[in-house]
């Protein structure tokens, strides 16, 4: 009982302390940090397999679950962000490159086209109707993390 009293009249005598260091801190925390952007880029990739490193034929170990799980993975793969945005931008300079504002084609009818055709100069400027690859990276390079950018939206 007389180590709690001791240990009480410890922090009694030092409540001061506890209570201005860490709102000094965290006063420069706030000040150090109050010009940083709201946004930042990230990438991750995550690969776990298709069935978690089990094929059809492997009879060893398998459960009536992994069948189930490899779909799963599969599943989580093609619906991840980064696939789906990469398959927008692949998708979206397909249709510039090979899309036609007087004819519909295998890419895009013409009223879809015209109506694309509204984009930014700038992002028009990007598009190399030569070079799909080439088209492909400018417009991940213009992409910002903006919700004015068009590339982002």
């Amino acid at each position: 009982m007389e180590y709690l009293r001791y240990i009480l009249k410890f922090f009694y005598h030092i409540r001061w302390w506890i209570i201005t260091l860490p709102l000094i801190a965290a006063l420069i925390a706030i000040f150090a940090t109050r010009h940083l952007p709201a946004t930042y880029d990230v990438k991750a990739t995550i690969y776990t397999g298709i069935i978690s490193g089990y094929n059809i034929e492997s009879n060893i170990g398998v459960s009536i679950s992994q069948p189930s799980n490899g779909m799963d993975n599969l599943l989580n793969i093609i619906t991840s962000e980064s696939t789906l945005k990469k398959v927008a931008i692949r998708l979206y300079t397909k249709c510039m490159i090979h899309g036609s504002a007087e004819q519909d084609n295998n890419y895009m009818q013409a009223a879809s086209f015209r109506q694309w055709m509204g984009t930014p100069a700038e992002v028009q400027s990007l598009i190399d109707k030569n070079d799909e690859e080439k088209t492909v990276k400018a417009l991940l390079a213009y992409e910002r993390p903006n919700k004015n950018n068009f590339i982002y939206g």
